[in-house]
């Protein structure tokens, strides 16, 4: 009698075995893969490429620099696709905050082909505004949130757009130096 047992034994232990080492393979995979999600979730650029216009101007007259930037059929022509987000990047702000080098445009990534681009580094920056959608007079107390007292390296503002090409949510980022 136990020699019976032992091939009853023997041949019913294997397929429990596979059984639970196929489910504990795939409670393993699931693991994998839901961890690969969340790391890919997770990871955020530490800079971004902009190419579009450029130009030192007066703060108070950047209506004219947009309307250049609107105007540029060179530029938007080689957009692979309608574009997500427009950059407005601030730099070499001056002492007194009337004139800046701004530099309007759109991800590299979103280009066929470009001449230059600008690259920042924006794994340090400070949210003035979060994503919204907010008025011009909202945009401009954003600045009132700078500190003053630090060097400023950047101010950046995201415009999020739509299939028709309006702003449908604005963020603000500052870094200083």
């Amino acid at each position: 009698a136990a020699l019976f047992q032992g091939k009853i034994a023997h041949a019913i232990q294997p397929s429990k075995v596979i059984q639970e080492a196929q489910v504990e393979v795939k409670k393993t995979n699931e693991v994998k893969e839901q961890t690969v999600l969340n790391l890919a979730e997770a990871v955020k650029p530490e800079s971004i490429h902009i190419t579009g216009i450029r130009q030192y101007i007066e703060l108070a007259d950047i209506q004219p620099l947009w309307q250049k930037f609107n105007e540029h059929t060179e530029l938007h022509k080689h957009l692979k696709q309608q574009p997500k987000k427009v950059y407005v990047l601030y730099q070499r702000i001056s002492k007194n905050y009337q004139q800046a080098e701004v530099t309007i445009g759109y991800d590299i990534n979103e280009m066929t082909q470009f001449d230059k681009h600008y690259s920042i580094d924006i794994s340090h920056n400070a949210v003035l505004l979060s994503e919204n959608k907010y008025d011009k007079k909202q945009l401009s107390d954003a600045w009132e949130k700078i500190n003053y007292q630090k060097m400023k390296e950047y101010v950046l503002e995201v415009h999020t757009l739509n299939q028709t090409g309006e702003t449908t949510a604005t963020q603000v980022f500052v870094s200083y130096q």
